[in-house]
């Protein structure tokens, strides 16, 4: 749980909309430094890269809602990472566990709204893993 709360109070220091910063432990420290990488590759339909050089422990977003956009997935499948998601005061994370796609809300609660979506989201993307990865051709 120290993550979330650092990840809650690093997201109240105003990130950018759409924003997203990679979290790391530094000693007994939470921090965070901005990875523009993470939305650009996802808005691209791209897998986002996982740098070398930092131990990389989560995703953290700053997005209009908490319901997962398309392609969210891929840090979870392709980087092995917890996508947190901050939506004002709201904190939720994107998860497997045991295989299993799961959204937990950690501060605030899902709009009424957001729920059909979430459940959407979960059910396409889960889908989507449980699917054989394709064949690259040459």
């Amino acid at each position: 749980m120290m993550i979330a709360t650092a990840i809650f109070g690093v997201l109240l220091q105003a990130t950018p909309f759409g924003a997203c910063d990679a979290m790391f432990t530094k000693g007994d420290a939470v921090e965070s430094v901005p990875a523009p990488w993470v939305a650009e590759a996802l808005s691209a339909g791209e897998v986002p890269p996982q740098p070398d050089d930092v131990g990389i422990g989560a995703i953290v977003c700053e997005r209009e809602n908490l319901v997962p956009q398309s392609g969210d997935e891929q840090i979870l499948s392709r980087l092995g990472l917890p996508l947190y998601i901050a939506a004002g005061e709201r904190v939720g994370v994107l998860e497997a566990l045991d295989g299993q796609l799961t959204f937990r809300v950690l501060e605030g609660e899902l709009a009424e709204d957001e729920v059909p979506a979430m459940m959407a989201f979960l059910n396409t993307a889960q889908d989507a893993a449980r699917r054989p990865a394709p064949v690259e051709q040459e």
